[in-house]
Order: structure tokens, then sequence, then C-alpha cells
């Protein structure tokens, strides 16, 4: 969750200064940056540096942000639901043992 989100901010002000710099070097130092950080926060996550790729190229919308957005939703639901299914397993097999 925290990856994704480090990397559309930095994503969304990459797709600021591009005009000004050029694609390419906005590229490399946005994901730069955000390797950094990710490695910082302790939320490495590949795939979500993708998402400040995407925010450059297709220069930052409502539509990307609402993706972001419900992606992140998307993750949080799941994580609640699988997380909530994985101790209810657990705690029939902690039943099982005794």
């Amino acid at each position: 969750m925290v990856s994704y989100i480090i990397s559309g901010a930095i994503g969304i002000a990459g797709a600021f200064i591009e005009p000004y710099i050029g694609i390419y070097y906005t590229l490399a130092i946005v994901e730069t940056i955000i390797a950094m950080l990710l490695v910082e926060a302790r939320a490495m996550h590949p795939p979500a540096m993708g998402i400040a790729v995407v925010f450059i190229l297709e220069k930052a919308n409502v539509f990307a942000l609402l993706f972001l957005f419900s992606g992140m939703v998307l993750i949080i639901i799941f994580d609640k639901f699988l997380n909530k299914f994985v101790y209810l397993f657990d705690d029939e097999f902690k039943k099982m043992d005794r």
C-alpha cells in the first residue's frame, strides 16, 4: 500500500517536470527516487514503480488517479478478507492439533 502511494506521488510530480527536462531524464530521476524511497520505507514492491511510469507517459489525470485509488482500495479489501480467512483456518488447525 505504501509503495503505491509513494510511486503515485512521485509519478505525479514527474509528470509536471517532464516538459522541462525531457521524458528520459524524468523517467531516470523518478525511478531512482522511487527506488530509494521504497527501500527506505521497507516497502519494496517493483510493480508499484510502474505506476510512476504510467503517470509520466500518460500525463496524470483524473482517470489515472481514480485507477490508482481504486487499486489501493481493492488491495485493502482483499488484504482484510484474506487475513480473516487465514486466521479462521489457523484457528481450525490449532483446534485439530489439540
